[in-house]
């Protein structure tokens, strides 16, 4: 929540230029050197918010015994605040339910609506009542599933107007290409605001981030991220949590520094990298997400986790779609828990090293098939200007088409 408290610059070059390297068929992106996701890990350590609580889930959810105000009688966030901010008195239910309600669509979800909406009404009730539920896993689905919208509309040519936490995407991506970027700062030695206005040392990762400056739409900036994300770093960063995490009082929840000691931190890294079913659509009537699932596989991203990577073996992926909608409780409820009884035991000398056993070899070949067009030319499109060496303009393949289909069965 303390994020709230700071104006992010939006990094627009980055933003727009790495949507084309989702793949929605695997919930990861296809960079030069290999697949990177958003994991959990990466929402616990940026976001603080919990993963291991229940999932919520829209059938599940309470209806609200109160009005509050909607975008029908009322026209902005503005006028809502307004409306339901007390001065006086304790703060009672109503007006605790009214805050999330604006804290989860406005910052954290960031819907497309710029005046209030039902949304996540039920879900912030929940929350008001003191209900524990996994936000994160709920926060990564729809992550997941705005990235699955944009890439069909990028492709496709139609505008993005869907909305979604492009803040956390922005965030996770400053932080795993900080090679590339000139004066990457030592996030610990970064300050935020306080609910004063007064700066004060970064406690989390997320506020760090938080703090980095962005960009302006520049054809010749769009172009170098681009040709970054399509050749691929020559030094990955995969594990970025190693070196500075004792600097940062947040998470308390999960603490490297005390990994070996610390029974919570492992129960929660066992977490994190098992499957799941992540939820999204907390609200029947939502045009946009309805209630259903993305796919969770940290199989294919398990370099960032510290852990050694191999080739992946799409065992549940044959078995299951990556996306579905969901139809009633009872088919949710046992979506959502489905792995809940794997227990995947962390020893205590757990030793963090992101190596590779066999998965060069596999990367190679799927890289021939991924990327089969030429940077010159895509580049061209993004940058009139760009000046395409004659070696560049040898491959010729359709490159989007073939993002737009990425298939690894």
């Amino acid at each position: 929540m303390h994020l709230s408290l700071s104006p992010l610059e939006k990094h627009e070059n980055l933003l727009k230029t790495i949507g084309y390297f989702w793949s929605d068929a695997l919930n990861c992106f296809m960079f030069g050197h290999g697949p990177m996701s958003p994991t959990l890990l990466d929402v616990v350590m940026i976001t603080g918010l919990d993963v291991t609580s229940p999932s919520p889930s829209a059938f599940k959810l309470t209806k609200v015994p109160y009005k509050l105000s909607s975008k029908t009688d009322c026209t902005s966030w503005g006028a809502y605040l307004q409306r339901h901010m007390k001065t006086k008195g304790p703060v009672s239910e109503k007006e605790h339910t009214a805050f999330l309600n604006f804290w989860l669509e406005h910052f954290i979800f960031c819907g497309p609506s710029l005046a209030p909406t039902k949304n996540y009404l039920s879900l912030a009730h929940e929350l008001a009542k003191g209900t524990q539920l996994g936000i994160g896993k709920l926060f990564l689905g729809e992550v997941y599933r705005y990235l699955q919208l944009m890439s069909v509309k990028l492709f496709s040519g139609i505008a993005i107007k869907t909305g979604g936490p492009w803040w956390f995407i922005q965030l996770w991506a400053q932080l795993y290409f900080q090679n590339h970027i000139p004066d990457f700062p030592l996030l610990a030695s970064c300050t935020f605001p306080d609910v004063k206005g007064k700066q004060i040392r970064c406690t989390s990762y997320g506020q760090a981030l938080y703090r980095l400056p962005g960009s302006k739409l520049s054809p010749q900036e769009e172009s170098k991220w681009f040709s970054t994300f399509f050749q691929g770093l020559d030094n990955p960063t995969f594990f970025p949590y190693m070196e500075e995490s004792e600097h940062f009082e947040n998470p308390l929840s999960f603490r490297l520094d005390s990994f070996a000691d610390d029974t919570s931190t492992r129960q929660l890294f066992s977490t994190v990298i098992r499957p799941c079913f992540l939820p999204v659509g907390m609200s029947t009537s939502n045009r946009i997400i309805k209630p259903g699932y993305e796919f969770y596989q940290p199989v294919l991203v398990a370099r960032q986790f510290g852990l050694g990577q191999v080739a992946p073996h799409f065992f549940l992926h044959h078995l299951t779609e990556c996306r579905a909608d969901l139809p009633d409780p009872l088919t949710s409820q046992r979506c959502y828990s489905f792995f809940d009884a794997l227990t995947i035991p962390i020893p205590t000398d757990l030793t963090f090293a992101s190596l590779t056993d066999g998965f060069e070899d596999w990367w190679t070949m799927w890289k021939t098939h991924v990327f089969r067009k030429a940077l010159g030319p895509l580049l061209k499109q993004l940058d009139a200007d760009h000046d395409v060496p004659v070696e560049q303009v040898l491959l010729l393949a359709n490159f989007l088409d073939a993002a737009c289909n990425w298939s690894f069965y």
